[in-house]
């Protein structure tokens, strides 16, 4: 027996393109690098290697989903949900299932989402799934939905069940997204304290995991969210500017938390023209990826912006927009955690829709 043929090379190589999906998924939460082995795995295998198949569909799927190319994504995990069926691996279904959920998630379909991750869970369960961590962010994907829907109690229950099963395991990706929630909660409940404590143990099982670039990153984006909430505002507007120089301010869709948080310092550092600018090229590419949830957040942000240039008419335009579009999955905080400015605002319109709507025509 000689060397391998070039066509079992190539067939080696797409299994552990394949494989290595798992790790820049994982470990890194390399979106593009995950893509690219999935879509060259794919390239390589032919349809009877339908595990390996599987596993580049939902990682290349999922990693679709958070770089925002939500089409391609539906492609890619209605293909591994079709597999799944067909491997028969309860693992490889939980995934794809909890990819879905963060699709429609991303499109602002929060009943739909929700479906899928009550779904999801209750087939982990009822599969006692060997790796539990993979229903774990269906749960903290029910968690993001109870507290957009403003049930704090439903929200803390998801959560605390998911950090108990991730801290088990060592996908780092699930322990970021779980704790990035609970953060989001406590800062909902303005725990400040407790959320700098949640970030204490994120940066502690980081480096237990030899963080990625990827990964500081992120924890340094909340370290100065939790700055900026905390009123040290010169360290917050310190990583603002290192962020904004590093990023070219080239807004994607995997950065969005990043430019979220950056706005959120502009804005409070009276930079509206800047904030300005990032709000319309977010909002251009949330848009273009029909990433609805998206599309109201930011629209509320700018809203706040208007309001505090006192141009009054642009910001009430933008939040009645954003009010039309939330209103039929039932958003909430979105609007709560704008801040004063918009409170007084909705205020303001349903007295305004009250009286019209009392009139006797």
């Amino acid at each position: 027996s000689g060397s391998p043929s070039g066509a079992e090379s190539s067939v080696t190589m797409g299994k552990l393109e394949s494989a290595f999906t798992s790790i820049r998924y994982h470990r890194h939460l390399d979106w593009s690098g995950t893509y690219r082995l999935a879509r060259n795995s794919l390239e390589a295998l032919s349809s009877n290697y339908s595990y390996e198949r599987c596993v580049a569909y939902f990682h290349g799927g999922g990693a679709l989903v958070m770089l925002g190319e939500l089409e391609r994504a539906e492609q890619y995990l209605t293909k591994a949900r079709n597999l799944s069926d067909s491997v028969k691996n309860p693992f490889a279904k939980l995934l794809t299932m909890s990819n879905f959920g963060n699709l429609y998630l991303s499109r602002g379909e929060l009943h739909r989402a929700m479906d899928i991750f009550r779904e999801t869970y209750e087939f982990g369960v009822q599969c006692r799934a060997s790796q539990e961590a993979a229903y774990s962010s269906a749960l903290v994907g029910s968690a993001n939905l109870n507290y957009e829907w403003n049930d704090f109690d439903k929200a803390w229950e998801c959560l605390n069940e998911a950090a108990v099963l991730n801290e088990k395991y060592d996908f780092f990706d699930r322990i970021i997204i779980t704790h990035e929630a609970i953060i989001q909660l406590q800062c909902g409940e303005k725990d400040i304290d407790g959320a700098v404590e949640t970030l204490q143990r994120t940066i502690k099982l980081a480096n237990v995991n030899k963080p990625t670039v990827t990964v500081s990153h992120r924890i340094a984006a909340f370290q100065a969210y939790l700055d900026y909430r905390n009123n040290k505002f010169d360290k917050a507007v310190e990583w603002a500017d290192h962020f904004a120089r590093t990023s070219g301010e080239r807004v994607r869709c995997e950065l969005e938390l990043e430019f979220f948080i950056l706005t959120s310092i502009r804005i409070a550092g009276g930079d509206y023209g800047k904030a300005i600018g990032l709000l319309r090229e977010m909002l251009t590419l949330a848009r273009r990826q029909n990433r609805l949830r998206s599309v109201i957040r930011i629209m509320i942000l700018q809203s706040i912006v208007y309001f505090r240039m006192n141009q009054v008419r642009k910001g009430i335009k933008n939040l009645l927009i954003s009010l039309q579009l939330a209103e039929p999955e039932g958003y909430i905080r979105s609007f709560i955690d704008g801040g004063e400015a918009i409170r007084t605002q909705l205020k303001k319109i349903s007295k305004t829709k009250e009286l019209l709507d009392d009139r006797q025509w």
